[in-house]
């Protein structure tokens, strides 16, 4: 069993978990084999079920981190791929199976990928063609293109539903396990609908992609928390003269928020936002592909040592991100906030709201070798050597299914 160690502050206790160098026998191998492939088959909630199960294994010699990291990979690669038949295919996801085109324009590796959010409205008609007028962006340059249909035709701003968020991300991972994609280069782009959808989905998992583009929308007062667009450059384009549901305000909102957000973080929250003069909500393809190609120009950073992190949920808009780039929470909720930075070997955390939360690391972030360092709020929550955890390699890779999101170590924060 891991053995705690607690380090005193002021006011409150802060707790970090850390596996003991000796203790029982570590259990089977078969049986922790068996685990994972436990762990990686289920979703949601069953997953989560079997986390404490998962985090009860400690820590695992650091020969055997590529290991794990390869039988994790095998068991991801099981789970449904993208069958798409005459370029259309129907997303494995038993409360949301949209369809969705793909166009795939070269072969080869480290692939580049735009997901594109058609427009619509309250009715499937509607969303029907504006859903087949995506075809007309099929020139763009990147090498595939995904285009999803949404979920729910009865509520104006679909994409921004439960269903939107889940069925694009499992549309993602379904592609991810099909085509060499370079998952430093995903973007997200979106027109009208699809562009309130971008803005709420870009928010809620700016740790998966490396652009977003806003056309004929903006913010959508859904839950968006434009801090966590620290380091995804954002591009809205907006008609001066687009009134109808206050786009053109909203658009001005959105533009709003995230200078806010740069004005306290320099080097930070990259926005190229353009007005169409005597515009309206119509603005053509010229918007769309100069979005597209100013998002071609533009790679995620995997790895960024500054993280700002605000979860959201509601009712309407019930959170499934548990994990944001090198951070992880239980139990998220709106109001809760996380600013993170990592220089040499010190981690400095300023949380608010926030009860309890797991700091993730590799050799990409500090040296997992030598003496690890974290305060919170000022005061100190950990020093010590780190060892590898089993726990954080499977559950980040299977978090995100991105190679590059992968953790080898973990340290526990909270009460």
């Amino acid at each position: 069993m891991p053995r705690l160690r607690r380090a005193a502050t002021y006011g409150i206790v802060l707790v970090c978990l850390i596996a003991a160098a000796g203790g029982a026998e570590p259990p089977a191998a078969k049986a922790v084999e068996a685990l994972v492939r436990k762990f990686v088959a289920a979703t949601g909630a069953e997953r989560r079920a079997l986390l404490p199960e998962l985090r009860g294994l400690g820590a695992i010699p650091k020969a055997e981190i590529r290991k794990w990291i390869q039988l994790v990979r095998a068991e991801l690669a099981k789970r449904p791929r993208s069958e798409a038949k005459d370029g259309v295919a129907k997303l494995h996801h038993a409360d949301y199976p949209i369809r969705y085109r793909v166009v795939k324009k070269r072969d080869g590796k480290d692939l580049s990928l735009l997901v594109l959010l058609h427009s619509g409205g309250g009715s499937a008609e509607t969303n029907d063609a504006t859903w087949k007028l995506l075809d007309n962006y099929r020139g763009v340059p990147f090498d595939i293109i995904a285009m999803p249909r949404v979920w729910d035709d009865s509520h104006g701003a679909g994409w921004v539903m439960e269903s939107g968020p889940l069925a694009v991300d499992g549309m993602i991972r379904e592609l991810l396990r099909t085509y060499p994609i370079d998952t430093n280069n995903i973007h997200l782009n979106g027109y009208s609908m699809g562009g309130y959808g971008t803005s709420y989905i870009g928010c809620l998992e700016a740790d998966r992609f490396a652009s977003l583009g806003v056309i004929a929308a903006g913010y959508a007062n859904g839950g968006e928390r434009v801090a966590n667009l620290l380091h995804v450059p954002l591009t809205v384009h907006i008609g001066e003269k687009d009134t109808d549901s206050d786009h053109i305000g909203t658009a001005r909102d959105l533009k709003r928020r995230v200078e806010a957000c740069r004005s306290q973080a320099e080097g930070g929250y990259e926005l190229l936002y353009k007005e169409y003069p005597g515009t309206g909500h119509q603005l053509g393809q010229e918007a769309t592909f100069a979005a597209c190609k100013w998002s071609l120009s533009h790679r995620r950073d995997p790895h960024p040592r500054r993280v700002i992190w605000e979860p959201f949920d509601d009712a309407r808009f019930p959170t499934h991100k548990h994990y944001f780039y090198w951070l992880g929470m239980d139990s998220p909720r709106t109001g809760m906030r996380i600013e993170a930075t990592i220089h040499d070997n010190v981690v400095e955390v300023a949380a608010a709201r926030v009860k309890r939360f797991t700091i993730f690391l590799n050799s990409k972030l500090l040296d997992v070798e030598k003496e690890v360092v974290v305060t919170v709020n000022g005061e100190a929550a950990f020093r010590g050597i780190l060892e590898p955890s089993f726990s954080a390699i499977v559950e980040s890779f299977a978090a995100k299914e991105d190679p590059q999101l992968i953790y080898t170590h973990r340290i526990e924060i909270g009460e």
